[in-house]
């Protein structure tokens, strides 16, 4: 049971401890590479996830929809990217480290998704975990093969209420069977995820509250590139960051899950 409720907790890397490498070209990468465009037959859903008081003073998890939002409240984030079409999915997830006192943008909605009507910058400098799964609209299930597990399989079974998506339960299924975990009786807060209208992926490195803010480069097609026998990530951006160094790559562990073979 233990195995189950580390399953959307798994695999977490921060920035400051796995950085990413600026390269000029993806030579490493060599025939295996795959390209996954982010285009418009995707529909993002944000859930970021704060810390607010309870009567008794204690800080307690909430979804950020319902809290006053301060940048030193926010703990997670996490995109999640459906195509119907497709039949992907793109989960891309980061938690804040609380050693980081990173000064951010105050406009906390263009960032957490809370206007619908704003474009949503999904940065990819805070990128700690990328899940890449097969989706079925049909049984709103989304299933992941995970890449450090032989014959183990994820799924998330999702509900989609007024247009947001609502993790209702995760199963683990391995050639011994089934595990499955209903989230609202098992975590202190079911993982919703709200409907983002518009969103663009960037990269922008993050600035103290003394300085100033640093230039934003967009990632080129929204395109990320996975090579599928290591894993390794690539990501081209729209202009060089340095001289010849317009890509940035991820090492293989942070990819948790790949498409189905």
């Amino acid at each position: 049971m233990k195995q189950i409720y580390l399953l959307l907790f798994a695999l977490i890397y921060f920035p400051d401890t796995l950085a990413q490498r600026l390269g000029n070209k993806k030579s490493e990468a060599g025939p295996n590479l795959e390209d996954t465009v982010i285009d418009s037959s995707f529909v993002l859903y944000t859930k970021s996830i704060c810390l607010k008081p309870d009567p008794n003073g204690y800080s307690v998890p909430c979804n950020c929809s319902d809290a006053n939002l301060t940048d030193s409240s926010v703990i997670e984030n996490e995109y999640m990217f459906l195509s119907k079409s497709q039949r992907k999915a793109v989960v891309i997830n980061y938690i804040k480290n609380r050693n980081q006192r990173i000064f951010t943008k105050p406009k906390s909605a263009s960032r957490f998704a809370l206007d619908g009507n704003v474009t949503v910058q999904v940065n990819i400098w805070y990128l700690n975990q990328l899940r890449f799964g097969d989706y079925d609209a049909g049984k709103q299930k989304i299933t992941f093969r995970i890449n450090t597990k032989e014959s183990v399989v994820d799924e998330w079974n999702l509900e989609f209420d007024h247009g947001n998506a609502t993790i209702e339960s995760v199963a683990e299924l391995t050639d011994a069977g089934e595990m499955k975990l209903q989230t609202e009786k098992a975590l202190f807060l079911e993982p919703t995820f709200y409907k983002t209208n518009n969103y663009i992926l960037i990269y922008q490195k993050p600035y103290f509250q003394t300085g100033k803010e640093t230039f934003i480069y967009n990632v080129l097609d929204n395109t990320i590139s996975v090579n599928r026998k290591t894993k390794d990530v690539y990501i081209k951006l729209s202009t060089e960051v340095s001289e010849n160094k317009q890509y940035i790559h991820f090492k293989g562990k942070r990819v948790y899950s790949y498409y189905n073979e």
